[in-house]
């Protein structure tokens, strides 16, 4: 089983989503933490590092099916969960960016720090501690 496979599990067997320590009371606080320059810009720069972009537009490394699924399986279990379209795009939009990590065996201290908040049910905002190594090793 690859890396992208074993997140895909670890993401069914509801063990990231659902332990995401999220309440409703303070959902627009952790967005607009999320829109704070000091993460947005932090996270821009690890998706240029992992998939870059052509003049067009057009990623240079294509999304595969299984990342795909994985951030589609991301979107729907953390709308059902709190009925937020922009909570369930964040939370799809950095298992995109761990899945794409995963595909290209990145070793990126931002995104492994990115991962392992989810991991710990810690939906992630402003300054992550990175964490160097292998972003698979967190996988188990």
């Amino acid at each position: 089983m690859n890396p992208v496979q074993k997140l895909m599990r670890i993401v069914e067997e509801n063990a990231v989503i659902t332990n995401l320590r999220i309440t409703d009371d303070r959902l627009t606080e952790l967005l607009n933490q999320r829109d704070q320059q000091e993460f947005s810009t932090k996270w821009m720069e690890a998706f240029q590092r992992i998939v870059g972009t052509q003049t067009n537009g057009v990623n240079d490394i294509p999304h595969p099916d299984e990342v795909l699924k994985l951030r589609e399986l991301c979107y729907l279990q953390a709308y059902r969960r709190w009925k937020s379209a922009d909570l369930a795009a964040y939370i799809s939009d950095d298992m995109g960016l761990v899945g794409d990590a995963l595909l290209v065996n990145a070793t990126d201290p931002w995104i492994n720090a990115l991962l392992r908040e989810y991991l710990s049910g810690r939906f992630p905002t402003g300054r992550l501690a990175e964490l160097d190594g292998d972003l698979s090793k967190q996988l188990g």
